[in-house]
């Protein structure tokens, strides 16, 4: 995910995305805003495909087995965001 598609996610789903960084900012909790913002995106796409695909599996079991592989959120894909949105000096 580059900063692009994390931007895509935060202005289509908080009514006050700018804000909402401003004050994680302040208050030294962008990683994890970053991380519970893409971890609601990972989440949203499970039950997207879960609701479409026959998986003969129950919400939790799939969930359970996704987890752990497919939506753990990388650390290190959460810092370079975190560092492209303090470069760019929009929150200055």
């Amino acid at each position: 995910m580059d900063e692009i598609d994390f931007f895509e996610l935060l202005f289509s789903g908080y009514s006050k995305p700018l804000e909402l960084l401003d004050i994680s900012i302040r208050q030294g909790k962008l990683c994890k805003i970053t991380e519970k913002i893409i971890e609601n995106a990972n989440i949203k796409t499970a039950w997207e495909l879960w609701l479409h695909r026959k998986t003969g599996k129950s919400w939790e079991e799939m969930m359970l087995s996704a987890v752990p592989q497919k939506l753990e959120t990388d650390k290190e894909e959460i810092e370079s965001i975190e560092r492209k949105l303090m470069k760019g000096g929009v929150f200055e």
